[in-house]
């Protein structure tokens, strides 16, 4: 996440520079909750899949 702002430590963020932070930091949330959701359902489609052919796609001991 490239980040436009910079914040000095002894001054408070403006308004616009705390927008800005929370516009990039929601967009990478979306994004990563995308992925986590495809893996998921890809995992629950494997499963579904597996539960039908009667073989086990998880091995025991991990």
């Amino acid at each position: 996440m490239q980040s436009d702002y910079r914040f000095l430590s002894d001054l408070e963020p403006t308004d616009e520079q705390l927008q800005l932070l929370m516009k990039e930091v929601a967009v990478e949330v979306r994004k990563k909750a995308q992925e986590s959701n495809k893996k998921f359902l890809d995992l629950l489609q494997q499963m579904v899949n597996s539960a039908i052919e009667n073989k086990p796609i998880l091995k025991s001991g991990k």
